[in-house]
């Protein structure tokens, strides 16, 4: 999928998972999770997310296209 591309393109890894935004916990679908970031961020925003990667907490800035 195009989203999937652009996430790995940025750094992100299979298996990785989004937990946090800005800190705050994510409870959304990830069709829930697009939307929520094309009304709150725009391209070029850097999107400080946390990620679970490998059981392990990971802090990651996600370049928007």
């Amino acid at each position: 999928s195009p989203e999937g591309r652009a996430a790995r393109q940025a750094g992100l890894r299979q298996g990785d998972h989004i937990v946090a935004i800005e800190g705050k916990p994510v409870r959304m679908t990830p069709k829930q999770f697009n939307l929520h970031v094309k009304l709150n961020y725009k391209p070029g925003d850097k999107l400080p997310v946390t990620l679970l990667r490998n059981g392990k907490q990971v802090e990651f800035k996600w370049p928007l296209k």
